[in-house]
């Protein structure tokens, strides 16, 4: 469809002669075409001649996000809601907008101001719930994932967020059912499987979490892989050599994981390894400058002497 957009888009540029200048449909068209800079640079001429029209405004805050211009949106936004105050389109974009810029404290408030206008907008609801969980309001995310679930309760990302907001701010039992729920439509969510690991091990149960841990570390990549690794190293305590093994393959996996390197020197230790114990603290150490812990620098000087 996006062709025959820029079709007709087109097609109003070449009848102005006969219509006058369309520059409200045309650049609503060209935006439907994926094409925001032809509609940005529209939109200026538009503007300049008609600067208190709302929709003109709306049109080119969206066509600025739509680029990543995430300042130009918010001047243009706030322009459009201040010209049309019940727009709760152009009041969520603002708020988006807002929300990249990093101006949480305003976002916030763009967003409440959307949602007085349109409580059941779920969009700016989850947006919200992500904002406040950004700055560890964990409370007033869960209750902004819980308003978006009313609206959608199918929502796997609002689910999983739900869980790990609940589980920071210590509702253990909103969090567990959280990850069931997720777990229960998509076996294969491991970012849900991990919290629950991490979530079950809080409550003691450590073969239920190393279960998790282990389908996490065979079917994740990447970072999750990595900590899920970590995680299972952890608890063979019995087990050095397993446990070594699970640290390597998380390094593997990634290089800049600095907790590994701290547990591998634990590790080699255990295994009476020193030299290898002493480089895997050092490699601790280049990656966490600013630890002075009298632990680190215990061993450190300790094996050192050692070896």
């Amino acid at each position: 469809m996006r062709w025959l957009y820029a079709r007709l888009a087109d097609a109003l540029a070449l009848l102005e002669p006969l219509l006058g200048v369309r520059w409200r449909p045309q650049a609503w068209l060209l935006l439907q075409a994926r094409q925001p800079a032809r509609a940005t640079l529209l939109l200026h001429h538009a503007l300049r001649a008609r600067p208190e029209d709302a929709t003109l405004h709306a049109l080119a805050g969206h066509a600025a996000l739509r680029l990543g211009l995430f300042a130009q949106a918010k001047a243009r936004l706030a322009h459009a809601v201040a010209f049309a105050p019940q727009d709760a389109k152009s009041a969520a974009q603002l708020a988006f907008a807002l929300q990249r810029l990093g101006e949480i404290d305003a976002a916030d408030r763009a967003y409440l101001y959307t949602l007085a206008l349109t409580p059941k907008d779920h969009q700016s609801w989850f947006n919200l719930g992500v904002l406040r969980w950004s700055r560890a309001d964990y409370q007033g995310a869960v209750e902004a994932m819980t308003a978006a679930l009313r609206l959608r309760p199918r929502d796997l990302k609002a689910r999983y967020a739900l869980g790990v907001c609940a589980a920071a701010r210590g509702d253990l039992l909103t969090a567990s059912e959280a990850f069931e729920a997720v777990l229960r439509r998509d076996r294969r969510h491991h970012e849900a499987r991990y919290q629950r690991a991490r979530l079950t091990l809080r409550l003691g149960e450590v073969e239920a979490a190393a279960q998790d841990l282990r389908r996490v570390a065979a079917g994740a990549s990447g970072a999750l892989q990595a900590r899920a690794r970590l995680g299972l190293a952890r608890l063979l305590h019995d087990d050095p050599q397993a446990a070594r093994v699970e640290l390597l393959k998380a390094l593997a996996v990634e290089p800049g994981l600095w907790e590994a390197y701290r547990e591998l020197g634990r590790v080699y230790e255990r295994l009476g390894r020193r030299r290898e114990a002493l480089e895997a603290y050092q490699r601790y150490r280049q990656q966490r400058p600013d630890d002075h812990q009298a632990w680190i620098e215990a061993r450190l000087r300790r094996l050192s002497t050692a070896a």
